[in-house]
């Protein structure tokens, strides 16, 4: 892949992401105007042991939604314009993690004109978008860190495709619940255990592959490398089941520092390379 090529996946990514969020904003706005929309009740909450001064907020998770939003396109504008002459594996696969962080926006469609509450095919189908979407980012993350190395240049394109296929298919295949709603608005996953431990089994080995470079051969970047994934993953996952102000605000603190933290590491690996 050259750098044009990249450069053109970060172009394409930042207008579809800026066009989605405009989108957004305005239908979201428009419907709410005319009563069209209808926040979740009886929701399915993954915090639901804690106590009542962290109950469901649904404006809690509408401000978890577009964080997703802006993230997006502000992060992919900071890529372009600090790595447009850098050669670096990490990044393209980046996108990736991007691409799943913009398909959580899509929870946003859930209380327009009431999907939620039907057993529709587009309930259906946004479900299975938010699902492929969070294997993605875990998926890409784990190509970043398992094909950077240098003799992996000639195969970007075919691993680049292949993690998009491998979340899409796990997407397309993997059962849901639709009788259920989530208090973060998406359908509820059949067998969450096992979605629960596919994650974090892709979380750990992403773990291990970053842990090699980083502490058995001393790598002071790959330190900081791998500080800025924990805490950015971290802050993605909270994200992900944040239905409260508080922890909202320390997802998106923790998912900002650490994508902070990870990209200026991998600028100075490659700068200094």
């Amino acid at each position: 892949m050259t750098l044009k090529t990249r450069n053109r996946i970060f172009f394409v990514l930042l207008v579809i992401s800026t066009l989605f969020l405009i989108a957004s904003i305005t239908a979201f706005t428009i419907l709410s105007l005319m009563g069209k929309v209808s926040f979740p009740q009886n929701t399915v909450r993954t915090f639901s042991f804690l106590p009542n001064i962290f109950k469901y907020q649904a404006f809690a998770t509408i401000a978890d939604i577009y964080f997703f939003s802006i993230y997006v396109p502000i992060v992919t504008i900071f890529i372009y314009i600090e790595f447009k002459n850098t050669q670096s594996l990490e990044i393209i696969y980046f996108t990736i993690f991007l691409i799943g962080c913009l398909l959580e926006s899509i929870r946003i469609s859930l209380p327009l004109y009431g999907i939620w509450q039907t057993n529709s095919t587009t309930l259906i189908i946004i479900g299975r978008i938010i699902l492929a979407g969070r294997i993605m980012a875990f998926l890409g993350m784990l190509f970043a860190s398992l094909f950077s190395r240098t003799e992996d240049r000639q195969n970007i394109e075919r691993n680049y495709l292949l993690c998009i296929i491998i979340s899409l298919l796990l997407g397309i295949t993997y059962p849901l619940n639709t009788l259920f709603t989530t208090s973060t608005w998406t359908v509820l996953w059949a067998n969450t255990g096992l979605f629960t431990v596919l994650r974090i089994g892709i979380l750990m080995t992403t773990v291990v592959a970053m842990i090699i470079p980083a502490f058995i051969y001393e790598n002071e970047e790959a330190k900081h490398e791998f500080l800025g994934y924990i805490i950015m993953m971290l802050g993605y996952l909270l994200l992900c089941t944040a239905d409260t102000y508080t922890f909202v605000a320390i997802g998106i603190l923790m998912l900002s520092l650490g994508t902070v933290l990870y990209l200026r590491a991998l600028h100075k690996a490659y700068l200094w390379s």
